[in-house]
């Protein structure tokens, strides 16, 4: 869900926006609805913030995709704040 929408030195800013992926307890990859830049992304899970990088909780891993370091069930929420191009 949208929840704001800014713009910014020329970049749109999206908020609170759901991710896309099977929360089933074994599935570790997530996609958002469109391209991000890396360095603004901001990844929640049940409205905690998450710490990006190799060892953390999470990596990125395509130009629209995260891969968490743990699975989620189906209760939890997973969204980001970022902006795109």
């Amino acid at each position: 869900m949208l929840l704001s929408g800014a713009q910014s030195s020329g970049r749109i800013e999206r908020f609170g926006i759901e991710l896309s992926g099977p929360k089933d307890g074994i599935n570790l990859a997530f996609a958002a609805p469109e391209p991000f830049v890396a360095s603004a992304f901001r990844l929640y899970v049940n409205g905690v913030r998450l710490l990006v990088g190799t060892g953390n909780d999470y990596t990125i891993t395509g130009p629209d995709s995260v891969a968490l370091a743990f699975p989620l069930i189906p209760k939890d929420n997973i969204s980001a704040d970022y902006q795109i191009t």
